[in-house]
């Protein structure tokens, strides 16, 4: 995982208050999914990576389950604000992140 990679992952663990390995975590919890998506979406908003590269770096087997929980969060940003403060922040967070490395 790239030095970015472990910085945004460690901010989205602080966020969900989960551990920071979440992303390899085979759990399907709440707890631990929804975090993930939010990987999911950030890295698929911000980067050119393929939908098997996140599928790989959220340590799922295939691009169709990141397609689906891409989906999911599409929904939720439709009304959950609070997850939607969650989205902003961490897009932010990256867009930060990808600046300072340049």
């Amino acid at each position: 995982m790239t030095e970015m990679m472990t910085k945004l992952a460690k901010y989205v663990a602080k966020e969900f208050s989960v551990e920071e390995d979440f992303l390899s975590s085979k759990e399907r919890t709440a707890r631990i999914v929804y975090p993930k998506k939010v990987v999911m979406y950030v890295l698929r908003k911000n980067t050119v990576l393929t939908l098997q590269q996140i599928a790989t770096v959220v340590g799922l087997k295939d691009h169709c389950t990141v397609v689906h929980h891409l989906q999911d969060v599409d929904g939720l940003l439709s009304y959950d604000e609070r997850f939607q403060s969650v989205i902003d922040r961490t897009l932010n967070y990256h867009k930060k992140l990808q600046t300072e490395s340049v």
